[in-house]
């Protein structure tokens, strides 16, 4: 059950970014031709490369050569000014063209639901009993613990991946599935796309529109976004199962299908906290929220980020919070996805980056494992390599100031 395509204007398709982008082409993929009726993000020159950088891009090769060197893989840094600093495009990677990001959609949705927070239209403990009529211990979740995968749900249920559902049937089955709470809400982190799921829905009753309208009106009108970029239920079989447009059950926790160009406009609204092109969107305050792990005693269980990364990074709403110990307000945020796709922020060095691809092996889902944790590992190397050359870029000797 698909929705029709929004109603978006398409943009100007962009080709290929070559390895140092000029001001024009970087003019070209973030503004393209959208419409003058739509706030547009700024558009800004691309700075100066140092010879600083010619480290990071030696890590963006060896890993891309490392991991087969015959897929379409880029990496765009972007500093506080939004100007693109650092821009490596390799095996044909076109900045326009859209894929799925998996669990980089994780970092949009909680955006979205942000978004809803400000405007009065939820609150981050809104419980799914006062939103959805849930009863005993599962009422007790709040939009906060679903939003850090600490609601005590299962991660998991299969009909998250059924196209044939709607949110809300799917919504529905977890609530009657007998055995979906499996810990006491707040005291364990799992995670699993469950948890996102209840979230989108309490999102619906409470404005009375579906996650795409939503979607639509609250973020890709504002931001100019092409018609692309829509959540599906399941976009890695989007060819075999018929998926065209937005899902009428929208897989919220990894189902975003979205372009490079996208994709960094939405991620520039979390850097900017909120702000956009001038005109506050969500209220910065909010954004400290986002990267402040709710309950740092919470146990532990499925946890693919401290497997990839290395580091016991705990999550906050939406994002994996990568400060140890946790802090509040953790300056370096991240939601990295099964192909490969890796946004994160670093707000004390100051830039906002994706590494963006789409590596589906041969083995399919279940070998995407390897695909992530190489991703996630090219990050980890890259966050000290780009901290120095952003600091030789500004000619810094001091420590970077923590604000954007």
């Amino acid at each position: 059950m698909n929705h029709p395509a929004h109603r978006r204007h398409r943009a100007g398709k962009g080709g290929a970014l070559p390895m140092f982008m000029a001001c024009a082409a970087a003019m070209a993929a973030l503004a393209g031709c959208a419409p003058s009726s739509r706030v547009n993000p700024p558009v800004a020159p691309t700075a100066a490369q140092p010879p600083a950088l010619t480290a990071v891009d030696a890590l963006v090769t060896e890993t891309w050569r490392a991991m087969g060197g015959d897929f379409p893989m880029a990496v765009h840094v972007r500093d506080r000014q939004n100007r693109l600093v650092y821009a490596r495009s390799l095996g044909g990677f076109d900045a326009a063209q859209p894929m799925p990001v998996a669990s980089a959609s994780k970092l949009v949705t909680g955006l979205l639901l942000l978004r809803l927070v400000d405007q009065g239209k939820l609150g981050l403990e809104d419980t799914t009993a006062q939103q959805l009529g849930w009863s005993g211990d599962r009422g007790r979740i709040t939009l906060r613990q679903l939003l850090a995968q600490i609601s005590g749900l299962k991660p998991q249920a299969a009909c998250v991946q059924d196209t044939r559902s709607t949110l809300r049937a799917c919504v529905d089955a977890i609530r009657d599935d007998p055995t979906a709470l499996a810990h006491a809400p707040g005291s364990h982190f799992d995670y699993g796309s469950t948890h996102f799921q209840v979230a989108a829905r309490m999102a619906e009753v409470a404005t009375g529109r579906s996650w795409a309208q939503l979607f639509e009106a609250e973020l890709a009108q504002p931001l100019a976004l092409q018609p692309h970029t829509v959540y599906q239920t399941a976009p890695w079989f989007g060819r075999l199962r018929g998926e065209v447009g937005a899902s009428a059950n929208p897989q919220t926790a990894g189902g975003l299908v979205t372009s490079l160009a996208d994709y960094e406009r939405l991620l520039a609204l979390v850097f900017h906290r909120g702000e956009h092109s001038g005109h506050r969107l969500v209220r910065g305050t909010l954004f400290d929220d986002m990267a402040t792990v709710p309950n740092a005693a919470a146990s532990v269980g499925s946890s693919p980020m401290a497997r990839a990364a290395r580091q016991p990074y705990l999550y906050g709403l939406g994002v994996w919070a990568e400060c140890v110990p946790a802090r509040v307000a953790c300056p370096q945020i991240s939601s990295a996805g099964a192909f490969g796709w890796t946004p994160w922020i670093d707000r004390e060095a100051g830039y906002y980056a994706v590494i963006a691809m789409y590596r589906l092996p041969g083995g399919g889902l279940a070998a995407t494992r390897g695909v992530v944790d190489a991703s996630v590992q090219l990050q980890q190397r890259l966050k000290p390599a780009l901290a120095q050359a952003l600091r030789a870029v500004r000619g810094e000797k001091a420590s970077i100031s923590t604000q954007p």
